[in-house]
């Protein structure tokens, strides 16, 4: 299953790799129609969906960035919690992708308030995820540890 997964969509990857704008379009309204409509049935594809839509917002191609943030949004409002844990890092570099495109002013100030989203929902399920994290073998820092923000005592979010 997992690699019928991973093939399904390693079709779209090499799809979007066209010159055609059009067919970018396409292959972007599909994967989102995919996402939308069995998103919760991916697994082992989340890094490959995610990777497709950072070079998405690298590419800076205004309708191929907007038709990919619909689709990064949806990750995020319908399968944030469903994403493997490894796969945290690359959809908080991805969103930062968006916040950086200077396509459009409002993706990029939507993409910082999807970042807001998405450290709400690590505090909140804070302990869930520290477990997710030692099971994988990755122990983040305690909030004595590391590098902190630098200076000036206790900031309240």
């Amino acid at each position: 299953e997992d690699d019928m997964e991973r093939r399904v969509l390693a079709s779209y990857e090499e799809l979007y790799r066209c010159q055609w704008a059009d067919t970018k379009n396409n292959v972007l309204d599909g994967l989102y129609e995919v996402l939308q409509s069995c998103g919760e049935e991916v697994k082992a594809a989340w890094p490959m969906v995610l990777a497709m839509l950072k070079g998405v917002a690298q590419d800076m191609e205004a309708q191929q960035v907007q038709q990919a943030f619909m689709c990064l949004k949806l990750i995020r409002n319908d399968f944030l919690s469903a994403l493997p844990i490894e796969c945290l890092q690359l959809l908080l570099t991805t969103v930062g992708s968006f916040g950086l495109a200077d396509v459009d002013l409002n993706i990029s100030l939507t993409a910082i308030t999807l970042l807001w989203n998405i450290a709400d929902f690590f505090g909140r399920e804070r302990e869930a995820l520290l477990t997710a994290f030692s099971e994988v073998g990755f122990h983040p820092p305690s909030h004595g540890e590391g590098g902190g923000g630098g200076g000036g005592g206790d900031r309240g979010v």
